[in-house]
This record gives structure tokens, sequence and C-alpha cells, in this order.
């Protein structure tokens, strides 16, 4: 048999040793078996483990106290950023930590308490970028070693959440702590939680000193504490409000805040209390109350002002108008509502008001403007207006506030005053003065547009007869009908006037031809010479006539009127009732002209020239600018000679050339004196004549001039007319060249009067143009006048050019030269040509 047994009795079978044998081998083979039993559940609780281990979603290691690392899973390696754990393990976990600690004092708490729980660290990523995790670590025995296990959780994005919230919150702390406002949070029951530092400075008490107290009941004006209850109530279901209350500071001020308040809700939506902004409006409610009282007076003012008080939008249409509005043009002020004040002007008067209206916009300066406007009745009543434009806050016109007044007396006055000073008295016709302005205004058509003119001097034969048998009643009527027939027998265009007693003159303008002014006076003859009843007596009256035709016996209003005069008096030495017309004796003009020669060629040598000095004024800045240097023949026996009698025969025989080199040396030493006293910045104008111009020596003239004074060329400007400058173009750009390489300054004077060619004028070397007066004295009547200056000083501008224009005399003649943009002015509106001494009495205008 297996066991090598005989076969015996049972009894020998079954021995005690036998017995004892199988109790032994029985034993073995249970132990056997339990072992094995064992084994396997190891292995089976090791596998288990191990998948736990591997697969755990949270990162597990197994480090040596020196930092080594025994094992590790997958889940770790990805949160610190590798492929798998075969690259973490045997590398040292210290490596893992921005900074090393203090390894041994960590151990050392590790071995007193065994465990550390849910502790955050920040490890390095494999590409160096920081991971925060939450670890758990053991202290346990391996066998106879100590070794560390943990567990990894990544909380990555819960950390860069608290970061950002952290940041967040002291942002809002810093920006809570210095914004403008005032901030203040209370709870449900109105206590202080929390002020910022500006609300501290706004009322004056420190953060310690306000948290806690009820807030307004000792910090609000008592008045507003009802008001105040009434928005908590509100704030505490939940509704948010702006308002504005009062607050007592700890100084004791008052002082007014803006409030916006909201609720204060936790995460149930429950209102735990309240958070208010506060701002300072103190300097708002003064200017309000301030505001309120100025409105109520300006209205009670406007609402009791007789002047009518209104309110325009832009394009003219009425937004308010005072209850004067009644008595003034017998409206109620809620007719005139919302309809343009334009609807209401005379037609004539529409154009110029629209002018104002925009000049005023254009220029937010106020307007004061005179028209007529419909009354209500139907007739028509003087208005002066003032406007002013209202500005918004950003500087925008909104609208226009108008002040306006009836002048209807006042202008009849005016007028009465106006028509008493410009007509006689007894036959309606335009005196002495109202003829002598028309005619020069007729005088600078005639030569503009090259048409002779006449003017008649008229006086009744033997009109003292009648005043001396018949009394002077029956003179005076003789005299109106005379008027009234010499009205009917004219053109509307021509005017009659009466000069004094029985002497009247006649201006007719717009001739075609010098004959029809004979052809005029016979017709008048014969009209005068027809019986007049007066006081029930026919009566027979003749007159003389004297005609003075333009530009043939003279070119300005006085020497026409002289000459019509004289040739009257011709009329009466040969016979009466008749006509006569201008015509000197050549022995006489040429006597004349040799007295005049013979005095200019001693003048010089007995000092009989003087210089008389215009201003020119900038527009720009009112102050003086320039001298224009105008010479003047002081004789002994005529006293002063105008150039315009003693120039041409200077001219002529070539001594404006001796006199004109006096002058540019006298004028630059006056300007050398002005420089080194009132007028350091001052130009002097000399004008150049023909002669003078065309004078090989002039460069040399002038160079000595400068010299001898010591002035500084660009302080001497020199003159010369449209007409020299075009007499030889090629001659005159070549001397204008000249003279502008000496530093001096070239103006063309009397511009527009020539045929200068806009070509040569943009070649020609020139500093600046004058406006000659006769354009500027139109400027008033003449739409064509206004469109040539406008042009010429755009046109000037447009070639670089300064403008200056002579014969200011009026202001609405230097306003419009303003609007226009002309540089600078002179004329007898600021001063007339006066000697170098009485410059600084001219007053600014």
């Amino acid at each position: 048999g297996f066991l090598g047994f005989n076969s015996t009795t049972r009894e020998d079978a079954w021995s005690e040793e036998t017995i004892a044998l199988l109790k032994i081998v029985g034993e073995i083979f249970v132990s056997a078996i339990e072992r094995k039993r064992s084994e396997k559940a190891l292995r089976v609780s090791e596998r288990q483990h191990r998948l736990l281990f591997e697969r755990n979603l949270a990162g597990v290691y197994r480090n040596a106290l020196d930092g080594r690392i025994l094992d590790c899973n997958d889940a770790l390696a990805r949160f610190l950023g590798y492929q798998d754990r075969e690259e973490l393990i045997g590398t040292s976990a210290y490596d893992l930590y921005f900074e090393s600690g203090d390894r041994e004092g960590f151990l050392a708490r590790l071995r007193k308490y065994g465990h550390f729980s849910s502790v955050e660290i920040c490890l390095k990523r494999k590409d160096g970028t920081p991971v925060w995790l939450l670890e758990s670590v053991s202290l346990v025995h391996d066998g106879e070693r100590e070794i560390l296990e943990g567990t990894l959780i990544d909380i990555s994005g819960r950390k860069l959440s608290e970061n950002a919230l952290a940041q967040s919150e002291q942002r809002y702390r810093a920006l809570v702590e210095r914004m403008r406002e005032g901030l203040l949070q209370v709870d449900n029951d109105d206590r202080i939680e929390f002020v910022n530092p500006r609300y501290c400075e706004l009322i004056g008490y420190s953060r310690d000193e306000l948290i806690g107290r009820i807030a307004y009941e000792f910090l609000a004006f008592p008045e507003d504490h009802d008001l105040i209850r009434k928005k908590n109530d509100e704030r505490r279901r939940g509704i948010s409000e702006q308002y504005e209350i009062r607050v007592r500071r700890k100084n004791g001020d008052v002082i007014w805040v803006e409030v916006g308040a909201g609720p204060v809700l936790d995460a149930n939506g429950t209102v735990m209390g309240s958070i208010g902004v506060y701002n300072e409006i103190t300097a708002r409610k003064l200017g309000e109350t301030a505001l309120r009282e100025s409105e109520a007076r300006y209205r009670l003012m406007a609402e009791n002002s007789t002047d009518m008080i209104s309110r325009h939008a832009l394009d003219g249409t009425n937004l308010y108008i005072s209850p004067a509005c009644t008595a003034l043009l017998g409206y109620e002020p809620v007719e005139l509502i919302g309809i343009s004040c334009y609807a209401f002007i005379h037609p004539l008067d529409e154009p110029y008001m629209a002018e104002a209206q925009s000049r005023m916009l254009e220029e937010s300066t106020p307007s004061t403007v005179s028209y007529r406007i419909l009354h209500k009745n139907g007739s028509y009543v003087w208005f002066e207006t003032t406007s002013r434009p209202l500005m918004s806050s950003d500087g925008v016109i909104r609208e226009v506030i108008a002040v306006s007044r009836d002048i209807s007396e006042r202008k009849k006055v005016e007028e009465q005053i106006e028509y008493q000073a410009y007509h006689d008295a007894l036959t309606g016709l335009p005196n002495r003065l109202l003829f002598k302005d028309r005619l020069t205004v007729a005088l600078a058509h005639a030569r503009r547009q090259q048409r002779p003119l006449a003017v008649m001097f008229l006086d009744l034969d033997h009109f003292k007869l009648v005043n001396d048998t018949l009394g002077h009643s029956t003179g005076d009527q003789l005299l109106k009908v005379v008027a009234q027939r010499l009205q009917e027998s004219l053109r509307e265009e021509d005017t009659i006037a009466r000069m004094g007693g029985d002497e009247f003159t006649v201006l007719l303008s717009r001739l075609h031809g010098t004959e029809d002014a004979p052809m005029v006076a016979a017709k008048l003859l014969e009209t005068i010479a027809q019986p007049i009843a007066v006081d029930g007596q026919e009566l027979f009256i003749t007159t003389s006539i004297g005609i003075a035709i333009c530009p043939h016996d003279g070119e300005n209003a006085e020497i026409l009127l002289k000459n019509a005069d004289n040739a009257m008096y011709r009329a009466k030495e040969t016979g009466r009732n008749s006509y006569q017309l201008c015509t000197p004796a050549m022995n006489i003009r040429a006597l004349e002209r040799l007295a005049m020669e013979n005095g200019l060629r001693r003048a010089l040598e007995r000092n009989e020239f003087v210089i008389h000095y215009q201003p020119q004024i900038s527009l720009a800045t009112g102050a003086i600018v320039g001298m224009e240097a105008l010479v003047r023949w002081q004789h002994p026996d005529q006293g002063i000679v105008s150039p315009a009698a003693f120039i041409p025969v200077a001219e002529d025989t070539r001594m404006i050339v001796e006199i004109g080199e006096w002058v540019l040396r006298e004028a630059c030493v006056q300007a050398r004196r002005w420089h080194d006293g009132p007028y350091p910045l001052a130009r002097v104008a000399v004008n150049l004549s023909p002669r003078q111009f065309q004078h090989s020596d002039l460069k040399k003239m002038i160079a000595e001039a400068l010299d001898y004074a010591g002035l500084d060329p660009h302080f001497l400007e020199l003159e010369i007319t449209e007409g020299t400058a075009m007499q030889n173009t090629e001659r005159t750009i070549a001397t204008l060249t000249s003279l502008r390489e000496m530093g001096v300054m070239i103006s063309i004077d009397d511009f527009g009067t020539g045929h200068s060619s806009l070509n040569y004028l943009r070649t020609f070397p020139i500093d600046s143009v004058k406006l000659d007066q006769t354009f500027v004295h139109e400027i008033e009547v003449s739409p064509r006048d206004r469109a040539i200056v406008s042009a010429v000083i755009s046109m000037a501008h447009g070639l670089g050019l300064r403008v200056t224009a002579e014969g200011v005399e009026t202001d609405a003649q230097l306003e419009f030269l303003r609007q226009e943009g002309c540089d600078d002015v002179q004329g007898f509106y600021f001063s007339a040509a006066v000697t170098a001494d009485r410059i600084g009495d001219f007053g600014e205008r």
C-alpha cells in the first residue's frame, strides 16, 4: 500500500502510535488549507486596494520621509501636469513646492498627532504653474520604516474664485473708502452699521461716534423726520428711493443732502437693512432758492412793467409775452403765443429786422432796432426793441429775450426835427444842408458812371420890390407858388431846394448830355414867368438861372455851387429872365494859375508848407497803427490852401518832386519822434505823386530821408494811386520791388477808382490797398457800393493784403466795415487831419 502497512488484526492496525501519527498529519493538512485560504484572501484584498489606489479620483501617494515618492496614482500625476505616475515615482516631493518649508518641524508635529486633514497647499505643475490642493496625510509604519501616506484633492477652481472674490472685495472696499459721496448702512431699526470716510467728513462725526446710533434721530433735521420714517417704511418693503433732506452737522451747521437709498437683502430676499448714498447739495439748494426768488422778482417786474417783455424761439415764435402787450398793441398775450413775432412787422421793415436778428445771433450780442408793428386796430405803431440772446449752460443760444416800448411819439418828434433840420419851413423844399448832401451823393455816382451832372442857381428877379410894396406875407405866398411850380416841372429824381430868401438851387442828376441842362432851364424860365394869383392879385415874376456842369465846371459841391452862382449873376447882368452857363474867362484862370505858381516857388523858401496827420485805426484793437502825412500850404494871405488846389499845379511844374522830398523827410522825422514817445508801433504813410514815383532818384531820396530821421524802413509806408501804378506796369513792378527790398511798406491808394488789372495787382509787390472814400460814403445807401466794398476786402485778403478804408464818418459805415473784416480805417469819425501835436486829442470811438 501508499503507506507500507501489513494486513493484521484490527487491533494490531490502529495502535496508539498510529492514531497519534494520524492526528499530526491531520493538523498539518488543516494548517496548510487555512494558510492557502488566507493567502488567497490577502491577494484578493491587495488587488482590491490597488484598484482603489489607482482608480481614486483624488491623488494618492506614499512617500518616504526624505520626500522620495514611493508610489502614487495617475490622478495625482494629472493634477501636477504629468503624463502618468511613472514620471513621478522616485522623484522628490519636496521639489514640487515653490518654497522649502520646515520639514523637521512638520514631521515632528505629524509624529505627535499622527494625521493632518484638509490642509491647503500650493504645488508646482510640470510647466511651473501653481496648483492648489487640499491634502490629508498620515504617518504610518511599513514594517520597520515610517512612510507618509496621503490624499490630494484639486481645489484650484475654488481657490481662484476665492482669490477673485477677495480681490473684488478689496477693490470695492477701496472704492467705498475713496468715494466722493457719503455712504451709510443701517439695519432695520435704522441703527448705523457702516459709514465711509466721506460720510464722516460730510457731517463732522467720527466713525466710532456713529456706529450703533439711530441715524435720523440725531442727524436729520427735525422737520424731515416724518419724511425719513416714510422712506424707511418703503425701504423695508424693498422699495428704493431718492429724496432730499437736511442734516445737522456736529458743529451745528445745517446742510442739504441728496439721498439715494435702497434695501439690503439676504440670500433669501429678506430685507436686512438699507444702504444710502449721500451727496451734499447745499450750494445747489441755495442757488435754487435764490433763482426762485430772482425769478419771482423778475416775473413781478415783467408783469408790471409798462414795457412789453417777451421770449422768442430762434425762429421768432412767441413763447411768452408780458401783460403790457394789451396796452401797447391791443392783443391779449395768449392771442400771440405760438405765433411768429415777424408776422406783425411792417413789410418794409422785415428785411431790416431779419438782418438785425441774424447779426445778433451770429455775434451773440444785444441788438436794439426800431421798426413798425401792426396794432390790433389795424394801424402801425413804432416800436424800439432791445433783444438779447439767452445762452444755455453749454454756451448754445436757446432763446431770445426782448424788451419793447412804443416810440411812436418820439418818432414823430424825431421826424419833425429831422424834417425841420433838412427842409425849408416855408416851402417844404430841401434846405441848403440837404441839398449839399444829395449833391455829394450824386457827384459820387456821376464819377463812377461817367455821366454829366448839372447844378442850377435860381434867383427871382426884383423880388425885393414885391416884399417892399406888397408885404412879406404876399412875398411868402409867391415863394410857395414858385416852389410848387419848380417841383412840378422837374423829374422825381431831381432835387429842388430853397437856399434862403428868393434863392433856389436845382440838381439835375443822370443827364444824358450837357445839352439837357439848358433845355430844363428854358422850361423853368417859362413856367415861372406865368402869372401868379396871390390874394386876388395877379403877379408876374421872372428868374435868373446860372448853370454849372460837372465835370467841366467843377467836381465838388462847393465849386459847382460857386460857379453856378457866378453864372446866375452874369444872367442878371445880361438882362435877367435868362440862364447862363458857367464859362469863366480864360485870362482869369491864367492869372490865378500864374499867381499859384509864383506862390509855390516861394512857399518852400518861406517855410509855408506844414504837414497834417490823420490817424489810421485798427478795427481789431482800436489802437493807432499809422498816420497819413498830408501836406498843407499855409498861405500868408489866403490861409490854409487845400492840396486839391495846388498839387495839380505843383505836378505840372515839377515842383512836386521838391515838395514831396521835403514832406518825406519831415514825416520820417516826426515818425521817429512818435516812436520815441507815445506811438512806438505806428507807421507813417506818405503819398508819392506820379512824377515823384517816376523820378530816377526816388530810392536814394527815400534812403536819405530814413537815414536822416534814423527811422526803421518798416515804419514807412509809401502810397501810390491806382492810376499811377497802371501807367507803366513793368516799370511799376521794378520800382516797387526795389522799394520793398529797402524794407518799406507799399500801399495802393484810391483803390477801385481806376481800371487796374487783377493780374497785375496780383504781381505787384505791395502790402495793402486803400478803399477810396467815395465807396465808403455810399455804403449806407447804396447796395452796389456795399457789394463793391465787400468784394474788394475779400479779394485783398485773398491776396494776403491789408485793407484800409478812407473817409469813415458815421457809425453805420464803421460797423459795416468791421463786419466785412476791414483791417484799418481813417476819417473824420475819428479825427480830421491835424498837426502832429494834436494827434492825441481825438477820442476813441
